[in-house]
């Protein structure tokens, strides 16, 4: 899995003393793995060698393969939703092109919106029998009346079996490995109002074998509105977050201002007039949301939600894109603040005047 956000390097091997150039082939698409791969290479690029004591070259690609995600589409997440088109097919190759005893590099692989950290070095891939297994989300609070994402990757055929509070399963999703790219990420959407207080998510292989167990707290507000925030997190899958307590809105306007000529013709003003007066007028709103008490495991998942670049704001079955525009957050901890809750402030990523 290729994290476009990061940079991610196509190396050749060692030039040696006779080769001197190199050619990379990229293609990008999305659909099937094989049927609907292009004719025609997406990029190419030629590497040079500049100096003798150079034995290998590099060049990142992520910045042309996050070009595709620019128009990605997100539908509301509902019940019967189990995929996004969040993932593209990515192939390089890699021609020497003076020395013919190097055979080209073929790499195949699928990418998402997503990101590594710095300590995980270069071309980062996680490790396990689930290579790609996004679940990232444990010990996590949703709201009785909504619903629960949980997006999975994976490289062998999983069972995701969902149990209510009483251990009485509700639900059984079979995934096989695909070759879709819209199936590569694939999502479990639950109506979180029949499992009572607790969700308990299994995942096992196609023989049985129970690969992880987590779960969830079903949570009844009554006093408050709950506000989902669904966002596309590190590994490029969406998830969502439920802010259960008080939720503000603000408006922000703006606008310009010219001085105009009142005076009429027989040297008077009406009073009525603007001498002052106001024109491109606009306006943006925020809403302050408030998590209420979390465990201090949601840390992550929150700083995920600062660092991500799609994010929304889901009422039933619509979508509202919003921006984050807290920009700083002190993390907090049960052994030293007991009770963890966060306030986040996002902004509409529209006007609200229609200007389009």
């Amino acid at each position: 899995m290729i994290l476009t956000r990061s940079p991610y390097y196509a190396i050749t091997q060692d030039f040696g003393a006779v080769n001197q150039t190199a050619k990379i082939y990229l293609k990008i698409w999305r659909g099937h793995k094989v049927n609907d791969e292009p004719t025609e290479e997406t990029r190419i690029f030629t590497l040079v060698k500049p100096a003798p004591n150079i034995t290998k070259l590099s060049k990142d690609i992520s910045p042309h393969i996050r070009d595709f995600f620019l128009s990605e589409t997100i539908q509301p997440f509902t019940t019967t939703t189990n995929s996004q088109d969040s993932a593209v097919w990515v192939k390089y190759e890699i021609e020497y092109l003076e020395d013919p005893n190097i055979q080209n590099d073929v790499v195949v692989d699928f990418a998402v919106e997503g990101y590594s950290n710095y300590l995980d070095g270069v071309n980062y891939q996680a490790d396990g029998l689930l290579q790609n297994y996004i679940q990232n989300r444990k010990i996590k609070k949703v709201w009785n009346k909504g619903v629960t994402i949980i997006g999975f990757s994976y490289d062998v055929n999983i069972n995701v079996n969902t149990y209510d509070e009483n251990g009485t399963l509700t639900s059984l999703n079979v995934f096989p490995l695909s070759e879709f790219s819209h199936e590569l990420i694939s999502y479990v959407v639950l109506d979180n109002s029949g499992y009572g207080e607790k969700i308990s998510v299994e995942i096992t292989d196609e023989i049985g074998n129970v690969l992880d167990l987590f779960y969830y707290d079903v949570v009844c507000e009554n006093k408050f509105e709950p506000k989902n925030i669904v966002f596309k997190n590190k590994y490029g899958a969406y998830e969502n977050i439920y802010f259960f307590k008080k939720s503000t809105e603000s408006v922000n306007i703006e606008n310009k201002e010219f001085v105009s000529n009142v005076i009429t013709a027989d040297a008077s003003y009406d009073k009525t007039k603007h001498q002052f007066r106001n024109f491109a007028t606009n306006s943006k709103k925020t809403i302050n949301l408030t998590t209420g008490f979390v465990d201090e495991a949601l840390n992550q998942n929150l700083e995920q939600l600062m660092h991500s670049n799609a994010i929304w704001l889901q009422d039933e079955k619509t979508l509202y894109p919003v921006n984050i525009k807290t920009t700083s957050k002190e993390f907090k901890s049960e052994r030293v603040d007991q009770k963890i809750s966060y306030n986040f402030e996002f902004e509409y990523a529209f006007n609200n005047l229609n200007t389009m």
